[in-house]
């Protein structure tokens, strides 16, 4: 269960805040000042705090300029009666997940707050991902600790192929389709992959040119676990042996999926009909293979 900071100064909304997160079954701390907020985060764990602009003293933007140096893990959402282009930029630089005008629905915060990206502090969910195995338990800690959950929707498009790569993608729970673009004679979608529970999904984000080089789509609600790629270059540099290892078992992975990806493509070829010798080859001229 993922822990809540609401920080602000007007009591009604403060615990109005409080009683609906905590009927959506969410556990709810309460701070009516920024001093107060900061206290609390250098006690205690939180995964999201959400943050008032106007507080007495300090400003929201002070706080979460704060909470980026005390604990740059948690996620913020910023909700404010006074929205301004200034605040709302100065917010997202600092890394707020969102920006949301008083009066703030519920529904649409507890919908905000289950679906995007959560920092996870537990590196117990990592366990049965081929990706650590040979990692001892603390080496394992140190990869949660760069760890998210982010929830999808059934169809929903995770990444697609050919954008920027920013993050490793782990299926924490649900399917992904894993599939990728054959242009003539088939000008469609082909589907090399089902990833489900404890697979490694999307690699490019630590693999030069960082561009993926598949498309997943969720076949079924569920999470995944992501991780930030700079982040993990970053441990690699730190950890050479997390390199070692995280590498082997990626590359490990990579050569198993090229093999199924080409016998996919292969199935797809035979099961699909030949199309004329005179048309162009999916599989590239035989003497530039």
């Amino acid at each position: 269960m993922k822990r809540i900071l609401v920080v602000d100064d007007e009591t009604i909304v403060r615990e109005s805040l409080r009683d609906w997160l905590e009927d959506a079954g969410h556990q709810v701390a309460v701070a009516e000042s920024g001093e107060e907020a900061l206290s609390l985060v250098e006690k205690e764990d939180f995964s999201i705090i959400v943050l008032d602009l106007k507080l007495p003293k300090m400003t929201g933007i002070d706080v979460l300029e704060k909470v980026k140096i005390l604990k740059p893990k948690i996620k913020t959402v910023v909700i404010t009666a006074y929205p301004t282009m200034l605040t709302k930029d100065e917010a997202a630089r600092l890394g707020a997940i969102d920006y949301l005008i008083k009066p703030v629905l519920p529904e649409s915060l507890d919908e905000l707050i289950k679906e995007t990206v959560v920092g996870m502090g537990d590196a117990s969910v990592l366990k049965g991902f081929g990706l650590l195995k040979g990692l001892d338990g603390n080496e394992v800690a140190q990869m949660g600790e760069l760890c998210d959950e982010r929830a999808f929707k059934e169809g929903e498009r995770i990444f697609s192929e050919g954008t920027r790569a920013t993050h490793l993608h782990l299926c924490g729970s649900g399917k992904v389709d894993i599939a990728i673009w054959v242009g003539e004679p088939w000008n469609k979608d082909v589907t090399v992959h089902r990833a489900e529970r404890g697979e490694l999904f999307g690699w490019s984000a630590v693999v030069a040119p960082y561009t993926y080089t598949a498309s997943a789509v969720a076949v079924e609600d569920g999470e995944e676990i992501r991780i930030k790629g700079s982040d993990l270059l970053e441990l690699f540099n730190r950890s050479p042996h997390i390199a070692s290892v995280v590498s082997m078992n990626l590359s490990t992975e990579i050569s198993a999926r090229l093999t199924q990806t080409r016998q996919k493509l292969s199935v797809e070829w035979l099961t699909s009909g030949t199309p004329s010798s005179s048309g162009p080859s999916p599989w590239g001229e035989p003497k530039r293979r």
